[in-house]
């Protein structure tokens, strides 16, 4: 009997040592993870995609007994990035959905549970269909003179799209006969460099449109400088009375007629005055002094008399560089109106 008791003893003893060892086995294989898949590594921005998470032991097996909650975050910092909210795995796995902006090989999304349990995913994001052109200057922009800018076609988010297959077409506000635009262009690689021609100066749009999708459009705002002084207008009043002084300005223009500001090139010439009327009293010799530091409204009034009764011109004559000239509209000189006699005197 006592020999019996003691082997049923030694029995129950070997179960339980086994029991044990089989729970810390199990124990030991507790979860040790998540793990997420995603239904597409190369998502389109804009467009939802679905994510796999599973709540794994350390054999990579799931844990249907796993019943934290999940979190997801993105380095994606666009507002129209979608994440799932927190959530429970049902049975240890749970499928949801994501949607990520903004395009490029460096978008993730992590979900974790506190610390020690999480997973990441780097996802290479494509641009999504051609919404608008981005249009961005590469040089300054002066009166007839080439500038380059670059051309890019972009999706609703801002994200370059190389889907794009369509013929770009370009306009102007300039209505300057030299205008010169690209001609129209299928664009390779999402952007193209490119260039134009603009000769009034001031404010400026070139515009790119799809030609088959005119809502596929892009504006570029420039102020085109004016060129290098090229000539000179005098303007002075129709009509002056011999013998008195009167004002007339001088205005220094580009080929173009833009007024020369001396933005691009200043102008430092000497300015020659001279007229048809031989006895006439004119301002001495000027000499600009434009400046890159200064603004210059590339305008200056000066005073004059002219005295030969009928219609006179004054000219104005850069010292080394005859071209650079002008001559008023001829000036009406009149005889001064005769005195009329106070009777009361």
């Amino acid at each position: 009997m006592a020999w019996a008791f003691k082997r049923s003893m030694l029995a129950v003893i070997l179960v339980a040592l086994v029991s044990t060892s089989m729970l810390s086995a199990h124990a030991s294989a507790a979860m040790a993870n998540l793990v997420m898949t995603a239904s597409t590594m190369t998502p389109t921005a804009g467009v939802p995609f679905s994510l796999t998470v599973k709540a794994v032991d350390e054999n990579g097996n799931v844990d249907p007994t796993y019943t934290g909650i999940v979190h997801f975050a993105t380095n994606d910092s666009s507002p129209d990035a979608v994440m799932p909210p927190d959530s429970q795995l049902t049975n240890g796995e749970g499928t949801f959905s994501a949607t990520l902006v903004q395009a490029g090989s460096w978008p993730t999304i992590t979900v974790s549970d506190g610390p020690g349990l999480s997973a990441t995913l780097t996802f290479t994001v494509n641009g999504a269909a051609a919404d608008h052109f981005g249009l961005a200057l590469r040089s300054g922009p002066t009166a007839g003179y080439p500038f380059s800018f670059r051309l890019g076609v972009l999706d609703r988010f801002g994200n370059p799209t190389i889907s794009y297959t369509g013929t770009v077409h370009f306009t102007t506000s300039d209505p300057s006969p030299g205008v010169a635009l690209p001609p129209d262009s299928t664009i390779c690689c999402y952007q193209v460099n490119t260039s134009a021609t603009l000769d009034q100066a001031g404010p400026q749009t070139v515009t790119a449109t799809d030609t088959a999708t005119p809502s596929i459009t892009g504006t570029l705002h420039v102020t085109i400088r004016p060129g290098p002084t090229a000539s000179i207008r005098l303007d002075a009043p129709a009509t002056a009375t011999m013998g008195q002084s009167f004002d007339f300005t001088l205005t220094l223009l580009d080929r173009f007629g833009n007024v020369a500001t001396g933005a691009v090139v200043p102008y430092k010439g000497t300015i020659h005055f001279t007229s048809s009327d031989a006895l006439a009293t004119l301002p001495p010799d000027y000499t600009f002094q434009q400046s890159f530091y200064a603004a210059d409204t590339g305008t200056r009034t000066f005073t004059s008399t002219l005295v030969t009764p009928g219609e006179q011109t004054i000219s104005a004559t850069d010292n080394a560089n005859a071209t650079i000239t002008g001559t008023t509209p001829g000036i009406d000189v009149m005889l001064p109106l005769p005195e009329v006699p106070n009777p009361l005197r």
